[in-house]
């Protein structure tokens, strides 16, 4: 199997925002540190659909685009994902493959000349865009990508193709195309996903060194910027798909997203090669009954199927109704209360996706059943049960009309000005644009509206409570000082830079840094110091006071309200907003809520420039 290189297509190619961030790493003589890759977290809710959804749908989830960049001539050697040992190249497995010549040309332009392992020449050819610090991206490459690589790559059925796709890792997509210069870049990529802490310009060099590597060469390499003009131009080839999550895919021109079972993998590539050894064991796609009922208000099942496709693929459903016979008989064999009920066959028990979902599940007399508690299951099957379902639910309609003025109420709000509250987590990587939105609609209309940050933290018993740890939660306080004391100026711009340089694990040795180079002086980072000391109980006691007072539309279900505990969270006059989170969007929303004749001029500008949108939640 051979691993190729891309070749130099030229170098120079002006980036002004890598040549600054470039000349930041060199004024501070230290690594430049990047979020730690995001993990997958179950998140409690107030309605137990919703809180199923959430947890059955974590491997969807992901974040923003980049790419590669330039590289040197062709090896003939590859690096074993699994064993990290190199070998020759092996030859396209034998068979009459009928791939339509379209989609191979397709695929041969999306793969570009990015490194990849297999047979150049395989008759599947499948293009990952992937971020270095994606918690589900790690998944694929730790549990999924070794049995498609021995089922399929090995074989010299499958050439795997990696590109980036990111917006919190571009440096070691950087670094790890340093690698590739030298023929490493399978076992430096494979270090990096393996990387538990911070990433930064110290960690690259050990990896290189670790490697063997010309450790002067990779610096060299890394500290030019040489490759960060192709890290955003790839970005291009992401978008063009349509991709604004990680992990995605494209297999001989299907599109696949997500950190899916492998089952789903092989089944896409099987569709193209059903006649090649591999796929001759190819379970058949399992079917789900599920129990509901018609006059139910609340019982749509379409996003648990739709994630539990994701988790089981090729998965399909038989819909009974309880009123029909067979709905009767299997209210009485599964001894149900609530519905809908999902019931699966035994086979669920043997597939990847089931380790992740097995404690979902209740075991039945021929098969399991999802969990009440998992699916939300609430409309009750006795009569007087089903009356009082039913009054609370409209009281929870009622409640939808006038949510937003509760809002406004809790948080004091005058309504003299259009008012954004976002609610976010200090180091949640889909939070921290919503920061970056907020800084430019300030910068654009400053006082004429009011921005209101919030962060989700709290205290359990007398200790700092936050999703990434104490650290983000005590940043979050620091952040809230910053405002109070010294403005939405020195906040934004302690905020952006802390962002850029700080990471939950590494933020108690780096605020003061990040806000020294954020431009403020040593008295406001004193300030600040001070103000967390005095009041870091009190603040976060407030902020999640007000924070559970509150109420937004839940986003897994329209008809229930939650408290905002996902970052992003975005409020405008105190109803939820669910449009797009770019900067320019926000902005319109914000300026809606002028009349024509206070509307500011400002509000006829628009906010360009923006980056991709990030689509996930922490």
């Amino acid at each position: 199997m051979t691993t190729h290189k891309k070749k130099h297509h030229g170098h120079g190619k002006h980036h002004p925002h890598k040549e600054a961030a470039h000349d930041a790493r060199q004024e501070r003589g230290g690594p430049s540190a990047q979020h730690e890759r995001p993990a997958p977290k179950n998140r409690s809710s107030d309605t137990l659909k919703n809180a199923a959804i959430a947890v059955l749908s974590l491997a969807l989830v992901a974040v923003i685009i980049w790419t590669l960049t330039d590289r040197p001539d062709n090896s003939s050697e590859k690096t074993d994902l699994v064993t990290g040992k190199t070998d020759t190249g092996i030859q396209v497995a034998a068979g009459n493959f009928d791939i339509d010549p379209a989609i191979a040309q397709a695929m041969k332009t999306l793969a570009d000349d990015d490194p990849f392992i297999g047979a150049e020449e395989a008759p599947v050819t499948m293009v990952e865009f992937s971020d270095y610090q994606c918690g589900f991206c790690g998944r694929f490459h730790d549990q999924t990508l070794p049995l498609i690589k021995e089922n399929f790559v090995d074989t010299g059925l499958v050439k795997f193709v990696y590109r980036d796709l990111a917006l919190y890792a571009a440096e070691a997509a950087e670094a790890a195309q340093c690698a590739h210069d030298q023929g490493a870049f399978w076992e430096y990529h494979d270090l990096i996903f393996a990387e538990s802490g911070s990433l930064g310009k110290d960690t690259f060099l050990k990896f290189a060194a670790d490697l063997g590597l010309d450790v002067a060469s990779f610096e060299e390499c890394f500290d030019s910027g040489k490759y960060a003009n192709e890290v955003v131009e790839d970005s291009a080839d992401a978008r063009n798909q349509g991709f604004s999550a990680t992990p995605s895919f494209v297999i001989n021109g299907k599109q696949v997203v997500g950190a899916l079972p492998y089952e789903e993998f092989e089944r896409t590539i099987c569709s193209f090669i059903p006649q090649s050894e591999p796929c001759q064991n190819v379970k058949p796609p399992m079917t789900v009954t599920v129990v509901t009922d018609a006059s139910c208000p609340d019982c749509d099942t379409s996003g648990i199927k739709s994630t539990t496709t994701n988790y089981f693929p090729g998965t399909t459903y038989k819909d009974v109704d309880v009123s029909s016979t067979e709905g009767k008989e299997l209210v009485a064999a599964y001894d149900l209360s609530f519905l809908p009920a999902y019931l699966f066959p035994e086979d669920v028990a043997q597939t990847s996706g089931w380790s992740d979902l097995s404690d979902f599940f209740e075991k039945t007399q021929d098969g399991y059943r999802l969990k009440d508690t998992a699916v939300g299951a609430q409309w009750p099957l006795g009569e007087d049960e089903q009356e009082a379902y039913l009054q609370a639910y409209e009281e929870m309609l009622a409640k939808l009309e006038t949510y937003g003025v509760d809002n406004l109420k809790v948080l004091g709000a005058t309504g003299e000005k259009p008012r954004l509250d976002y609610f976010v987590m200090s180091f949640c990587p889909y939070g921290n644009p919503a920061d970056e939105a907020a800084a430019k609609i300030y910068g654009l209309l400053g006082d004429a509206v009011e921005i209101v940050p919030h962060y989700i933290i709290d205290l359990r018993d007398g200790e700092m409570s936050s999703l990434h740890g104490e650290g983000e939660g005590n940043q979050g306080v620091r952040e809230l000082c910053a405002l109070e004391e010294y403005g939405y100026d020195v906040f934004f711009d302690f905020v952006l830079k802390t962002n850029e340089q700080c990471n939950s694990g590494n933020v108690e040795s780096c605020w003061e840094g990040a806000a020294a180079d954020a431009g403020l002086t040593d008295d406001q980072v004193a300030g600040i110091a001070s103000c967390f000391d005095d009041r870091w109980q009190d603040i976060t006691a407030d902020e999640s006071a007000t924070n559970a007072a509150l109420k937004t539309i839940n986003s897994r279900d329209p008809s229930k309200l939650t408290t905002p505990t996902a970052s992003p969270t975005f409020l405008i006059d105190g109803e939820t907003y669910r449009g797009s989170r770019d900067a320019e969007s926000i902005k319109q929303a914000l300026c809606a809520g002028f009349s024509a004749a206070d509307r500011p001029d400002a509000c006829g500008t628009a906010l360009t420039g923006e980056t991709a949108q990030v689509t996930g939640s922490c």
